[in-house]
């Protein structure tokens, strides 16, 4: 364990104001302070990108919060210089990287006034929320913390409390009744159902019934969801009904979230919205997916097919990689990036990559390496990064698999166990406080 993960187990000392390192800190610490702040908030910038990376494994994500938190501890012990930059920000429009960075400095350092200016910050601005969250997710637990956690606007505060109760004790049953006394707005609904989903209460998930007719779709979705992960067998034709509705409704994004579930955790009834897609050029990117989600090696020779098309090859090559476990770099498949064509246009701002962190793949080379390792595989059960998808491979790949698929290990994990959803989103050291827990066995 690193110097900097050691001190993520306590929680860093508040920094009185005006404190420094040295008489002389003078500007040589103001310019660390301004390098420190800019690798906070652009090392959780880039977090989201590391997350997408499948050939990035736990081990990678490890060293890059441990630089994170390294950059928030030298602030810490940098003292009064560390407040410039946080100011100087607050002098132009914030972005979500610096909202991020400065409300978790504002925790870290116990600095009332500052987190003041964070919550004043996200009510005015609603789409810096995300960002606000986030920070609270990696913050120390003090008391300043405890006192604005149960100020925040109820959607927000039910959401940290889902993936930190175990930080809070004594925080579930007092957040349940606190719930209780809310008014049951759609969003209030689907964040309490969230907040049951990562608990894995198969009691508390009975409930969910009664949202299935729910005039929000994303509180529908979330009822079916619980049903289908965490109640038992008789109540999955229910849940499927659900999100068999649910792809066929009128909001694209709940659609393949739905579509998603239903593939990974009811691949037989996935089977036909599945084949359907595939007629469909619009969907073309979530019929690839889904292939790789049901987790039917008999999609290999479909996927194989796409890998020379340049619009859908990183998808393709991506479901091969949750379907055979294979990875490019290792077993000989990986192209190398095409060159980007320039835009004469000088203001041509070139669309966003949804693909970006996907690794290109050489057709060829896994049509080779298939050739080889084909027959290791056994047809007639379901894989899951190249392995039958069991417990101990669930537990495996949670323990140290490529970062995407890890947060798919955590539900798979969930709907055997009928229990509680690993945190896969929380910082590595949090997570890998948390791998004692991961011991257990299958429910029947």
């Amino acid at each position: 364990m690193t110097i900097a993960a050691s001190r993520l187990a306590a929680s860093p000392p508040a920094v009185p104001a005006g404190a420094v390192l040295h008489p002389l800190a003078g500007r040589n610490h103001e310019r660390l302070a301004d390098q420190y702040a800019d690798l906070l908030m652009l090392d959780w910038q880039r977090r989201a990108k590391v997350l997408r990376n499948p050939t990035l494994d736990f081990h990678a994500l490890w060293q890059h919060d441990d630089r994170l938190q390294s950059a928030l501890d030298s602030l810490l012990w940098l003292g009064e210089p560390a407040r410039a930059p946080m100011q100087a920000w607050l002098k132009e429009p914030l972005r979500q990287n610096e909202t991020f960075a400065l409300t978790l400095y504002a925790l870290a350092a116990r600095d009332t006034a500052l987190l003041d200016t964070c919550c004043a910050l996200i009510v005015a601005i609603p789409d810096l929320q995300g960002a606000f969250t986030a920070a609270f997710l990696w913050a120390p637990v003090s008391p300043l913390f405890i006192q604005r956690l149960s100020q925040l606007p109820p959607a927000l505060r039910i959401q940290i409390v889902s993936q930190r109760h175990f930080h809070l004790p004594g925080t579930i049953d007092d957040t349940l009744g606190w719930m209780r006394t809310l008014d049951p707005t759609p969003s209030i609904a689907e964040h309490a159902l969230h907040f049951v989903r990562h608990l894995g209460d198969p009691q508390m998930a009975r409930a969910a019934q009664s949202y299935l007719r729910h005039e929000a779709a994303g509180v529908r979705l979330a009822a079916t969801q619980i049903l289908l992960l965490l109640c038992s067998a008789e109540y999955r034709p229910l849940a499927r009904d659900g999100l068999l509705a649910l792809i066929h409704g009128d909001d694209p994004v709940v659609a393949a979230a739905a579509l998603r579930c239903l593939a990974l955790h009811d691949p037989i009834g996935a089977a036909a919205p599945v084949e359907a897609l595939a007629q469909r050029d619009d969907a073309r990117r979530v019929y690839l997916s889904a292939l790789g989600w049901r987790g039917d090696l008999a999609a290999v020779p479909i996927l194989l097919d796409y890998l020379d098309d340049p619009h859908h090859s990183r998808i393709a090559a991506a479901a091969l990689m949750l379907l055979t476990g294979s990875d490019p770099a290792r077993d000989g498949w990986l192209a190398p990036r095409p060159d980007q064509a320039r835009s004469e246009a000088e203001d041509h701002i070139p669309p966003r990559d949804a693909d970006d962190s996907l690794p290109w793949p050489d057709a060829q080379g896994f049509r080779q390496w298939w050739r080889r390792q084909a027959s290791r595989f056994a047809r007639d059960r379901r894989h899951f990064l190249g392995q039958p998808l069991t417990l101990p491979w669930l537990d495996a790949v949670l323990y140290g698999g490529p970062l995407p698929w890890r947060r798919l290990a955590a539900e798979h994990r969930q709907r055997l166990l009928r229990g509680p959803l690993f945190p896969t989103e929380l910082p590595a050291a949090t997570q890998r406080a948390l791998f004692p827990t991961l011991h257990a066995k299958a429910s029947p």
